[in-house]
């Protein structure tokens, strides 16, 4: 494998419709409430809202894997370049990546969560791959 391995994010299909499917629920359930409307409204709103805000892209549209340091280089969707931490308590599953990234920056910490759709097989496995090995070399035995 080769570094630096540039890693291009889309949108999760699956992630989308899943939501899609989880606030459509939760309306259709406000709705059979017998509650007054104006509660209703109030909780359809929040939907509304929870709905809008998970179907935005999100702000990390690429990723830069380094072999020798647990940092990433991520760009933001506005052109902005960053590199970021990986914090040790980040996951990885076999259909789910969940890094925890710490800005020293802005000293914040990033959750973002990955799935096999938003990039190519190839990109998850060596991404995958990646973060155990910087993981296991980062916590003790």
């Amino acid at each position: 494998m080769r570094f630096p391995v540039y890693i291009g994010l889309r949108r999760s299909v699956f992630l989308c419709a899943l939501l899609l499917a989880s606030c459509a629920g939760s309306a259709f359930s406000v709705m059979l409430m017998p509650w007054p409307a104006a509660v209703r409204a109030v909780l359809l709103l929040g939907v509304f809202l929870l709905l809008r805000r998970s179907i935005q892209e999100e702000e990390i549209a690429a990723l830069c894997l380094k072999s020798r340091t647990a940092a990433l280089d991520c760009q933001w969707r506005d052109g902005r370049h960053r590199t970021l931490t990986v914090l040790p308590d980040s996951t990885v599953f076999p259909k789910l990546i969940v890094l925890r990234l710490r800005d020293d920056e802005e000293d914040e910490t990033i959750d973002l969560s990955l799935l096999p759709d938003q990039m190519t097989v190839d990109q998850f496995r060596v991404l995958s791959v990646w973060l155990r090995w910087q993981l296991s070399t980062r916590t003790p035995s």
